[in-house]
């Protein structure tokens, strides 16, 4: 029975992790999408006649991987992009009320 269960087992937590992979693939390119990563962990092996036999691996947690220097990275941009859309702005104020009285 324990053979029968790691087969089992095994094909459920291929699945789960087939499933984060497709995913991560799906949304590669979505905006604010973070990466998962699916951390398998072998299970507690079968003890009989002195012999230690193995009993497969599960998927105890599926993590997102976060980047800190990046997300700052982006949060910098995204606050240096709206300064210089805000400049702009007033540049082109500027340049219109310049062409109005040079007409």
């Amino acid at each position: 029975m324990v053979h029968f269960n790691t087969g089992v087992t095994a094909l459920q937590t291929s699945e789960r992790a087939l499933q984060v992979i497709g995913n991560n693939i799906a949304n590669a390119n979505t905006p604010g999408y973070h990466r998962q990563v699916a951390r398998l962990t072998s299970t507690m092996p079968y003890q009989q006649a002195g012999l230690s036999i193995g009993t497969g691996v599960t998927l105890p947690d599926i993590s997102r991987l976060r980047s800190r220097i990046v997300e700052d990275a982006i949060t910098r941009q995204a606050y240096e992009a709206g300064d210089m859309e805000a400049r702009m702005e007033g540049m082109r104020s500027v340049e219109t009320q310049l062409t109005a009285r040079d007409s």
